[in-house]
């Protein structure tokens, strides 16, 4: 069973644009979804708005975990996405 794992490294996407860069980051399984706790840097505000839908992935050493369709809670320099389905490896 995943009980979750951090790393560092990662960024935001809305619609094909950079809206953060991810520094240290955890994630764990909770209700069905993946919840992600982020902290952030090279924040572009406007489109962290919670009317977006953003793209996050995850530094997972060579590669990355990717989420699309993800709401952002974002509360100064920190993140918290509640992520539903499995991700993307690439």
């Amino acid at each position: 069973m995943f009980s979750g794992l951090s790393g560092k490294g990662g960024c935001v996407r809305v619609g094909g644009r950079p809206a953060a860069t991810l520094t240290a980051w955890s994630v764990r399984y909770q209700d069905g979804e993946y919840v992600i706790d982020a902290g952030m840097e090279d924040m572009v505000p406007v489109y962290l708005s919670p009317s977006y839908r953003a793209e996050l992935r995850l530094q997972m050493v060579k590669r990355m975990w990717r989420w699309q369709g993800v709401r952002l809670a974002v509360e100064g320099n920190r993140l918290t996405a509640r992520c539903a389905g499995e991700p993307d490896v690439m």
